[in-house]
């Protein structure tokens, strides 16, 4: 797996040599593999994150002030 940034010449064509790309590059059915688990492991940490920052804007209790 590699990470392409640049669209120079030399990265066009190692850019095309790969088989598949989801953010990640990958040449091989295993590192196709990787590639996903790991694309889908960062989805899901991600609605993670977002389901609990939803659940504690909605259900924090507010601070009584006292005078």
């Amino acid at each position: 797996m590699k990470f392409i940034f640049s669209e120079s010449g030399w990265a066009f064509f190692e850019r095309m040599a790969y088989r598949g790309v989801i953010g990640l590059f990958y040449d091989s059915t295993l590192t196709g593999l990787l590639a996903y688990l790991i694309f889908f492991a960062v989805i899901g940490f991600a609605i993670i994150g977002v389901i609990s920052m939803l659940k504690w804007l909605f259900t924090r209790k507010k601070k009584k002030k006292y005078y």
